[in-house]
């Protein structure tokens, strides 16, 4: 079990969003974690978030600690200084666990951050016109487990129907709802004839920014015609190993499918960017 910070990508002029994981979860309780920044791998290490429990990301605005007048604040207006992020994870057991990632745009090659950041605001406004509204879902891979139908002995879910965990098997079932813009491929549908019956899988491509990080079996949700889509499989588009934008291949949920009772109302989410 180890926790692995996944994505670092910088929100120009708002600050660096931060997205992190736990690899091999195998306690079930709350997992506490703590974000800290620096200038250098080995710190020291300024506080940026927590200790909180059942996060997965955040937006660091670059701000903590500002109100000091003595302070100065990281910023984004050069090419070269390099930030550092340390996550740490306190497991239900007690374990501590720990990673520490390099990010900022001086991981890029200086004279390509440029087309890079250019890029990325053209996908994203690009978006505004030809894409929609939709909602992400980040599937829980650890937290507490269901106490409704998580079978402690056969370490199995039960319930595929559980209003509870929504199939996932932990409490709550997806993170918090995250409202963005994406672009939507004409549906191709696939007919399977077995000798049990007939059944028919709808897929799309869905465009999106490259933040937050989709994964298998997330899921997406379209506000104007309310489908529901889960994520088969992601691709990114990269400059120099540096994302810009994520496709993402998507099946269709059936219209009796537990996830279709999941509320998501638009009118309390705000947009990520």
């Amino acid at each position: 079990m180890r926790v692995k910070i996944t994505l670092t990508t910088a929100v120009f002029p708002r600050g660096q969003f931060v997205q992190w994981t736990v690899l091999g979860a195998t306690e079930s309780g709350e997992y506490t974690f703590t974000l800290e920044r620096s200038g250098g791998p080995e710190g020291p290490w300024g506080h940026v978030l927590g200790p909180v429990a059942s996060q997965y990301a955040v937006l660091d605005t670059l701000d903590r600690g500002s109100e000091a007048l003595d302070h100065v604040r990281p910023n984004q207006l050069t090419l070269y200084d390099r930030l550092y992020y340390r996550v740490t994870c306190t497991a239900p057991g007690g374990a501590i666990l720990r990673d520490v990632v390099e990010t900022g745009p001086s991981v890029l090659n200086p004279r390509m951050a440029g087309p890079r950041r250019k890029l990325i605001r053209d996908f994203r406004l690009s978006l505004k016109f030809n894409g929609t509204p939709v909602v992400l879902l980040k599937r829980k891979t650890w937290g507490p487990r269901c106490d409704r139908c998580y079978d402690k002995r056969t370490k199995q879910v039960v319930r595929s129907e559980c209003k509870s965990c929504w199939g996932t098997g932990y409490d709550g079932g997806y993170w918090a709802p995250v409202l963005t813009y994406a672009r939507r491929s004409a549906s191709a549908t696939t007919v399977t004839n077995t000798p049990e019956q007939k059944s028919d899988a709808n897929g799309v491509q869905m465009w999106l920014p490259d933040f937050p990080q989709m994964e298998k079996d997330d899921v997406l949700v379209s506000l104007h015609d309310q489908r529901r889509f889960e994520v088969d499989r992601q691709l990114q588009t990269e400059i120099q190993l540096a994302g810009v934008h994520q496709v993402l291949t998507c099946l269709e949920l059936a219209r009796d499918h537990v996830l279709y009772r999941y509320p998501v109302s638009p009118d309390t989410l705000q947009p990520l960017y």
